[in-house]
């Protein structure tokens, strides 16, 4: 396969003692609160082996194979050219900063929750083969050269949610696995693979400035099949690539890092691992919490309140994205199953309607809140992890950005549902500068 993925294998060499020592150092893995992953439905796992990275990873070659989005090694062939078979796997995760770099000094990521599934072919049905916590891992030079890995410095969460966190950079991700090391799998009885673990943005000084709105870091999940449960790394001769996940954000919030072997990718809908829901449109809960809203027709530019302007009847635009308060809102769900969406620099103004029209092209703005339907949106999941916002007021119509312009300074107003990505929204998680 060209330019081997991440040399994540080259990392599992690790996880054996014996592999230790050819690596030059011992890995220490933290034992820590085993937790499951939250997965919101079928359509994230779409998301996530499909199209691109949300951001690229930085010291990553453009040209290697997985710079850009996900995609699929040996998938459910475990099986090397020269046809020997491999029969062991293991799950992996991986931490990068973004390719702009990580401005946060005061920001750790914390991990949990990874699990991993086989789906067999003689039975149709989703085997559990990891639900751990407990991690081994290092440092490895972002472009995996030669190998070149240095010890990390995990801190212990299990006080904290669970899990370990770390900090990375300086050249290097973290790359870490299952201290239990590799399971057996009958490679002639794959019909699907699944993994996924938990990542969220934590400080590394409680009593130091909250930079998690600035902080820049991705991560992504995989899997590596291996000749058997103790083969040493030989050149990619005894492992090989399984699959990877897009590289996604990761937030103040929890956010799940999936990768699966359904082809296409749509499909796993049909067949969906356990505890991942199946209903994925219709009115979709959305956790309350601070999130930015980006339109599908301008992955680049955010709902922004114009120069952060606190004045009551201020239109909405979309801006260039840049962390600030202005282009973050609160979401909050009301007793009738609404939504209030308010702005983070004064909770007390919300998205609003203008005069509460149900016309075409009525113009959006800030108000001060009083429950009004022209205040109150349904959420709508269409999939691939994107909603419709659609007022109560008018609820035929979704809120729109005009002429689907991708670029910033994007008028914001209501138009007929009609399924364009400039009704499609995609909520993020952030926390407050």
């Amino acid at each position: 396969m060209k330019n081997y993925p991440l040399a994540l294998t080259l990392a599992l060499t690790v996880v054996l003692s014996a592999c230790s020592e050819k690596d030059g150092h011992d890995v220490q893995p933290l034992t820590a609160v085993a937790s499951a992953a939250a997965i919101a439905n079928a359509d994230e796992l779409v998301y996530d082996m499909t199209g691109q990275h949300e951001a690229q990873p930085h010291g990553v070659p453009s040209s290697y194979d997985w710079a850009q989005g996900p995609r699929i090694g040996m998938g459910n062939r475990p099986y090397h050219s020269n046809g020997t078979a491999f029969r062991a796997i293991i799950p992996w995760g991986q931490i990068y900063e973004t390719v702009e770099g990580n401005p946060a000094s005061n920001v750790r990521v914390q991990i949990r929750g990874m699990k991993a599934y086989i789906r067999l072919k003689s039975t149709h049905a989703w085997t559990l083969l990891y639900n751990t916590s407990d991690f081994g891992g290092a440092q490895y030079r972002e472009d995996f050269a030669n190998d070149n890995n240095q010890p990390a410095a995990p801190r212990d969460e299990s006080g904290n949610g669970g899990g370990l966190s770390v900090k990375t950079g300086g050249g290097y991700n973290y790359h870490f696995w299952p201290k239990s090391g590799r399971a057996d799998i009958n490679p002639d009885d794959i019909e699907g693979v699944f993994t996924t673990f938990e990542a969220r943005l934590i400080l590394d000084n409680p009593s130091g400035p909250d930079q998690r709105s600035t902080a820049r870091y991705i991560a992504s999940g995989g899997a590596d099949y291996w000749l058997d449960k103790t083969a040493e790394w030989n050149n990619f001769l005894t492992n090989g690539d399984c699959a990877m996940g897009k590289f996604k954000n990761v937030t103040a919030s929890w956010r799940s890092f999936s990768m699966h072997t359904i082809t296409p990718a749509a499909n796993i809908k049909n067949i969906p691992p356990p505890g991942v829901g199946t209903t994925s449109t219709g009115t979709a809960p959305v956790a309350d919490g601070l999130y930015t809203l980006t339109p599908a027709c301008g992955p680049g530019v955010r709902l922004d309140l114009p120069a952060g302007n606190t004045t009551p009847g201020t239109p909405l635009h979309t801006w260039t994205a840049n962390g600030l308060n202005p282009q973050k809102w609160w979401v909050e769900r009301q007793a009738d199953g609404s939504y209030r969406l308010s702005s983070a620099l004064d909770r007390t103004l919300v998205l609003d309607v203008v005069n509460g029209a149900d016309a075409l092209r009525t113009d959006v703005h800030t108000w001060p809140w009083s429950g009004h339907p022209a205040q109150r949106w349904d959420l709508v999941a269409v999939g691939n992890g994107l909603y419709k916002l659609k007022p109560r007021c008018a609820p035929a119509l979704c809120l729109d950005v005009e002429n689907a312009n991708p670029n910033a300074g994007g008028n914001l107003w209501l138009w007929e549902d009609n399924g364009n990505a400039a009704q499609h929204w995609r909520l993020l998680p952030t926390s407050p500068e």
